[in-house]
């Protein structure tokens, strides 16, 4: 089964649009002012590189979410280039899949996670999911962007291993 989340809000574009108008801006003004032109040329560097990242990361990129057998792999796609960014078995899973809410509601019952990831498609997206595994001893946190039905099947087979490790 895969997932293939799409662009859904515009804060990607707005950042990218409003970090290049900014440097348009500042290089016009860096002319002007001679005797801080050096500090207008670092602000620049700054929001090119955000813009250029935020365009990398959000906007010409797209994630594949794959679950195979118990196998939950995630691919990330730039252009015609494929890379898998995560392959994990779900046995290693340490809660199911759940939304940033009911993460909060649970938080006091859930480990501490030592390592965050994000593979979502969207800034900032509404309809996030949080999953938790054990990766080599280390408690990590995984947000990504599934949908409903995908959250279902990784769930299903999730906890039967989560109900393993706790019987354990």
């Amino acid at each position: 089964m895969t997932f293939r989340p799409k662009l859904k809000n515009k804060i990607a574009h707005n950042i990218v649009l409003f970090s290049l108008l900014a440097c348009a801006l500042l290089f016009v003004a860096a002319k002007q002012l001679n005797q801080i032109q050096w500090l207008f040329q670092m602000v620049i560097l700054v929001l090119a590189v955000l813009a250029i990242q935020v365009l990398l990361k959000y906007i010409l990129s797209d994630y594949i979410y794959e679950l195979r057998d118990t196998n939950f792999l995630i691919y990330k796609i730039q252009g015609k280039k494929s890379v898998c960014l995560c392959s994990l078995s779900l046995t290693q899973s340490m809660c199911p899949v759940m939304t940033r809410d009911e993460f909060r509601k649970r938080s006091e019952t859930l480990p501490k996670h030592h390592v965050s990831l994000n593979y979502c498609k969207n800034i900032a997206p509404k309809d996030e999911f949080l999953y938790m595994f054990d990766f080599n001893g280390k408690i990590t946190l995984l947000l990504f962007e599934p949908d409903e039905i995908f959250v279902k099947h990784m769930n299903n087979i999730a906890e039967q291993f989560i109900q393993n490790r706790n019987e354990e």
